[in-house]
C-alpha cells in the first residue's frame, strides 16, 4: 500500500507530542542550514541516497543545535557584557555624581544582575526581593561593602531594571514572530 505525502504526514503529528514538534525559529533555521549542507555533501560523496541521509542527519543535527542555542540565549545573562554597559554608561546616572568611582558601585550593579537572573521569573520587581538583595550585598565582601546600600541600591534597581527592560523587548518580538493559530 503506497502511503501518501498527506496520510505520512498525519501519521508523523500523531506519532509526535505538540510539545517535540513546536521547534523554534533557531531550531528550524539550524535543521534547514545543516540539512542542506549534508544533503550537498551527501550527493556528492554517494549520490541520491548519500543526499537523503546527508539531509534527515544534517536537519536532525542542525535542529538540535539550533535549539541549544535558542535555550542558551534565553537562559543566560552576559554578566561581562553587563558590566562594560555600566563602566561605559555609570558617569551618565543620575547617582554617577555621587562620591565614589565605578569600581564602587560595581558591587551593587553585580547585586542587581545576579539578583534579576535568580529572581525575575518568580518575583518581577525589584522592591520584591530588595530585602534579599540588600542582604547579598552586605555579605558578599569579605570586608565592607565599598558603598553604604543606599547608594549601591540605586546601581542595583538600575542594572534589574535594564534586563528587565531588555527581557520584555525581547518577549515582544518573540511573540510578534509566532505565526497566529486558529
Amino acid at each position: 500500500m503506497k502511503t501518501s505525502r498527506k496520510n505520512l504526514k498525519t501519521l508523523i503529528d500523531a506519532e509526535i507530542p505538540e510539545a517535540v514538534r513546536a521547534h523554534s525559529e533557531a531550531t528550524r533555521a539550524g535543521a534547514f542550514v545543516a540539512g542542506t549542507a549534508s544533503a550537498a555533501i551527501g550527493a556528492t560523496v554517494a549520490g541520491p541516497l548519500g543526499a537523503v541521509a546527508g539531509g534527515i542527519i544534517g536537519a536532525l543535527l542542525g535542529g538540535i543545535g539550533g535549539n541549544a542555542l535558542e535555550q542558551n540565549l534565553d537562559a543566560g545573562i552576559d554578566v561581562e557584557l553587563q558590566e562594560m554597559y555600566w563602566r561605559e554608561h555609570h558617569p551618565e546616572q543620575s547617582y554617577g555624581n555621587y562620591p565614589g568611582a565605578f569600581e564602587d558601585y560595581l558591587p551593587g550593579y553585580r547585586v542587581g544582575i545576579y539578583g534579576y537572573e535568580e529572581h525575575a521569573a518568580n518575583h518581577p520587581s525589584f522592591e520584591e526581593v530588595e530585602p534579599e538583595l540588600r542582604d547579598n550585598y552586605v555579605n558578599m565582601a569579605e570586608t565592607d561593602p565599598p558603598l553604604p546600600w543606599e547608594q549601591a541600591r540605586l546601581a542595583a534597581q538600575a542594572a534589574w531594571l535594564r534586563l528587565a527592560q531588555h527581557a520584555q523587548h525581547a518577549k515582544k518580538a518573540k511573540s510578534s514572530t509566532k505565526p497566529a493559530t486558529q
